[in-house]
């Protein structure tokens, strides 16, 4: 039997920055890359680099609008290509 075998280490980082464009429109850009996770799987990638870019919009003092894209500069095989997010946030 066969089993799957993960790296003892693992560099991962991470980088993240919001601008506040407007009074009520923010930016935010993500982009985070991590060598290999596993050893053992036949042509799976051994470094992903991925970035997302949201903007959020207030419609309130506890609710806001976000939309974004996810995008996947390195090998596809190990997490999303391409991608569009939206979502509604609400505070208690």
């Amino acid at each position: 039997m066969r089993g799957i075998t993960y790296e003892a280490w693992r560099l991962h980082s991470f980088l993240a920055l919001e601008w506040r464009l407007f009074r009520r429109f923010h930016v935010i850009a993500e982009t985070d890359a991590a060598s290999r996770l596993v050893r053992d799987i036949d042509h799976y990638p051994g470094f992903h680099w991925i970035t997302n870019v949201s903007g959020r919009i207030p419609l309130s003092r506890r609710t806001r609008f976000e939309l974004g894209i996810t995008e996947n500069f390195k090998n596809q095989l190990s997490t999303t290509d391409f991608g569009i997010h939206f979502g509604l946030a609400v505070r208690p």
